[in-house]
């Protein structure tokens, strides 16, 4: 089969570029491949690069360019099947609902409803753009892919013309090999002897490209209010921007116990570091770090709008929180897996075991069988 995958990237990391990664790596085994997309961010593959080149600015004219361009591309080429990652292409036979960018807008509006919050987002261009894209990805598409149940909840009450096609819930995946208890095990030592903690410490980790938006505030509050002095917050992420939350750390009297650490590829020493993954997101639409934090044996704390708290089970795999819970009731979670550590230990082996069950291989599979779906109908 001669599939076209439209991406603005694909390359190991996180988000869509990695979903696309691969995906693209795993279906150019078996098919013929091109990856359409910025050749600035596309890694080796196996996959054929088609380079869509626009303007990276301004941010709401180069989601519009890159949309239409990769769109216009795929219909001159006579693929087979086209597979469009999210607004990032027009006129696919596939989407993939990587998240459903006006419920975010929404969401956000509820955590923060505060007028600069409310001008900022329906105002924005760029988020204009993302949700005219949206629609017009959607409403072409002859098969929806959503990466979890909220999201196809969400698209199908934001977008009315989704409502008459065929959406199904394919989970994003990991690797269990790389992401795996002996790993971290491994990598322990040196990660807790750099960041300074001692085995007393429990170390709650976030990974995340945006903190804040995982609710990083939140959880500096919530570590505020605990009560035991061991009990430790590690925010890991790639973004260097961290003055507002250290301030906050500060204010709060706890910026002894909160630690930053600048994560590239070196990601699994933050997991080494960790004793619990906690995450509290104003929109999660699903959440890999959460399935990469259980495939390394990391007990959840998760509040129930992230998608990923899909797979959870609150007292098997870690612990669910409502998705507007208080600073107290997170700190009582917190105190609580601090003060036993067998309850972390079986909350993690479950987790990982979880974790296993949800492989980049099986993802795969599924969307092939949306394909072959697609190829039937365009047979008849």
């Amino acid at each position: 089969m001669k599939i076209a995958l439209i991406t603005r990237g694909c390359r190991p990391g996180a988000g869509i570029q990695l979903y696309a990664f691969e995906l693209a790596r795993r279906l150019a085994k078996q098919h013929d491949v091109h990856l359409l997309t910025d050749p600035r961010e596309a890694a080796e593959c196996g996959a054929r690069v088609v380079p869509v080149n626009v303007p990276v600015k301004p941010l709401w004219h180069s989601i519009v360019a890159f949309s239409s361009k990769a769109g216009f591309e795929a219909q001159k080429h006579g693929y087979d099947l086209v597979h469009t990652q999210g607004s990032d292409g027009r006129w696919g036979h596939v989407v993939t609902a990587h998240s459903c960018h006006l419920a975010g807008m929404r969401a956000s509006l509820k955590l923060q409803p505060t007028l600069v919050n409310q001008l900022r987002k329906w105002f924005s261009p760029a988020h204009r753009a993302v949700v005219q894209m949206e629609r017009s990805a959607f409403s072409s598409a002859r098969r929806i892919i959503a990466v979890s149940r909220r999201v196809r909840r969400q698209i199908r009450a934001a977008y009315p013309c989704t409502r008459r096609i065929p959406v199904r819930v394919i989970y994003p995946g990991v690797d269990s090999r790389v992401f795996s208890p002996e790993a971290v095990s491994t990598l322990r030592p040196f990660a807790r002897a750099r960041l300074g903690f001692s085995e007393q410490h429990v170390v709650f980790l976030l990974v995340a490209n945006s903190p804040r938006l995982k609710g990083a505030e939140r959880l500096i509050r919530a570590l505020s209010l605990t009560n035991r002095a061991t009990g430790q917050l590690l925010i890991a992420s790639s973004n260097a921007n961290t003055g507002r939350l250290k301030q906050l750390a500060r204010q709060r009297g706890v910026a002894g116990r909160v630690h930053f650490l600048r994560v590239g590829s070196k990601i699994l020493e933050a997991y080494a570091a960790g004793d619990v993954y906690i995450s509290l997101p104003e929109y999660e639409s699903f959440g890999l770090t959460v399935l990469e934090a259980m495939a390394c044996g990391l007990p959840i704390v998760l509040t129930r709008n992230a998608g990923a708290a899909e797979l959870v089970t609150s007292g098997r795999e870690g612990v669910l929180l409502p998705a507007l819970v208080g600073d107290g009731e997170v700190a009582r979670a917190m105190e609580e897996l601090a003060a036993h550590p067998e309850q972390r230990a079986v909350l993690g082996r479950q987790a990982r075991r979880t974790a296993e069950t949800y492989s980049w291989d099986r993802m795969v599979e599924e969307i092939e069988e949306v394909y072959d779906e697609v190829s039937r109908e365009h047979a008849r």
